[in-house]
């Protein structure tokens, strides 16, 4: 069996890694291996890594065992569910056409139905009887998915080795009284070739930080500045 395994402290996402087993017991065993390699480890979750639902999720005791607190169970199907009753409008409308009003509609492609639509609404207005509100209408989304994109992206911590140790540094993410965003991984710092960056906007040190992975990997060699032929 596969499924790709997430390690979890309190807060972030420690690691993701897919995984092949045979069964539950040999499964624990990666998972505690996995789990001790990041001592602020608290929960792991396994997700089946075809259909990506999560199957079981486990935490950690004091004395470092699994303990099972979640596992997927198939729902059985309802054959007396209730039926739809919100009114379905599938009627199709034929109608005449001029041969310019046909070419600006051709030209549209995809976006015809919304077109006429729209239209519709607009004369309906300029007629005095307006379209009332939809009352199931969809709620907005979020006005900016690049901050949860950018955050999915980006590892909660890399490896890090100064010469003497490894360890990981977590994503660390400040603001100065000045007003400027410190976004680093470990403590932030001035030292040439370090993954952290101070900019006055968070999406551009996010972006920053996220073009320091792709050239230097998940790894921080303490000191190591790449050349510009090594990035490209």
């Amino acid at each position: 069996m596969k499924s790709i395994i997430v390690i979890y402290d309190d807060l972030f996402e420690l690691d993701r890694t897919e995984v092949s087993y045979q069964g539950e017991t040999q499964l624990k065993t990666i998972i505690k291996s996995l789990m001790a390699d990041y001592p602020d480890s608290e929960k792991a979750e396994v997700y089946n890594k075809v259909t990506q639902n999560l199957i079981l999720a486990y935490r950690r005791d004091s004395k470092g065992n699994l303990i099972e607190i979640e596992r997927y169970i198939r729902k059985r199907a309802v054959s007396h569910a209730p039926r739809n009753t919100v009114k379905q409008y599938t009627q199709r409308m034929t109608f005449w056409m001029e041969p310019a009003v046909y070419e600006r509609l051709d030209a549209l492609r995809g976006k015809r139905a919304k077109y006429v639509r729209d239209a519709v609404v607009e004369k309906l207005e300029r007629e005095g009887n307006p379209v009332p509100p939809d009352p199931h209408a969809k709620a907005e989304g979020h006005p900016d998915r690049r901050y949860h994109r950018m955050f999915k992206n980006l590892p909660q911590s890399v490896r890090t080795y100064n010469a003497r140790e490894t360890y990981r540094s977590p994503l660390t993410i400040t603001k100065t009284p000045e007003n400027l965003w410190r976004v680093s991984y470990g403590e932030y710092t001035t030292q040439q070739g370090a993954p952290s960056v101070e900019h006055k906007d968070l999406l551009s040190a996010l972006e920053w930080l996220d073009k320091w992975i792709k050239d230097y990997g998940n790894k921080w060699v303490v000191g190591k500045v790449l050349k510009e032929k090594e990035r490209a």
